[in-house]
């Protein structure tokens, strides 16, 4: 559990906007993977992605999706999140889809 936390933590060091994200809904992320049956030493990094909205006046992040490459798979497990850390779902990339 201690490395998923610091892969967390490496997270938001390689990606600066999505810094404070990483870190306050790493919570939401590792329940998720929980649920999953994705233990930490499945998980061989782990990227941080904006969703935005785009419109005349420029653009806005609406949501994350939190990338994670796996040990056990060929592909990543994706998670879903608004900006609220509220999961809104998740899905397999590749090898490695949901059970």
């Amino acid at each position: 559990m201690r490395s998923f936390l610091g892969m967390l933590f490496v997270i938001g060091l390689a990606l600066v906007p999505g810094q404070a994200f990483a870190q306050a809904c790493g919570g939401e992320i590792r329940e998720e993977l929980q649920r999953q049956g994705i233990t930490p030493d499945d998980i061989a990094g782990v990227r941080m992605q904006a969703l935005t909205q785009s419109h005349r006046g420029g653009g806005r992040v609406i949501g994350w999706e939190a990338w994670i490459k796996r040990n056990s798979c060929k592909g990543q497990t994706v998670v879903q999140m608004r900006r609220t850390c509220r999961i809104t779902g998740s899905y397999g990339t590749s090898k490695c889809k949901n059970k």
